[in-house]
């Protein structure tokens, strides 16, 4: 929303910017139905939130059908890398295979 926007726009502080996709979203919808590509979409926005403290939840948006972006205060890049292996790691396991790609930038 506009104000988080601002608020990242008008601090002084350093940022890390992440954008994330879900791996194969596309062929799981075609395969196997829009109910399961929305649970796919659920669980990995859930992995992911579940690490987070309230205050960066305020960060962490779906963009599109398949993309996250995420806004953290401070250089993090490890950080929020972690995050997104260790919620790789259980889609992986819960899912057969399913994965977050992501990039991750912070200034």
């Amino acid at each position: 929303d506009d104000e988080t926007v601002n608020f990242f726009k008008n601090t002084p502080n350093k940022v890390t910017f992440a954008i994330m996709d879900l791996f194969r979203l596309k062929a799981i919808n075609d395969n196997h139905g829009h109910k399961y590509g929305d649970l796919y979409i659920s669980k990995a926005a859930h992995l992911i939130s579940e690490k987070l403290s309230k205050e960066e939840k305020k960060g962490f948006f779906r963009i599109g059908g398949d993309e996250f972006v995420f806004f953290i205060l401070g250089s993090k890049k490890k950080y929020f890398e972690n995050i997104i292996n260790e919620a790789n790691k259980k889609l992986n396991e819960e899912t057969l295979g399913l994965k977050l790609k992501f990039l991750i930038l912070h200034t």
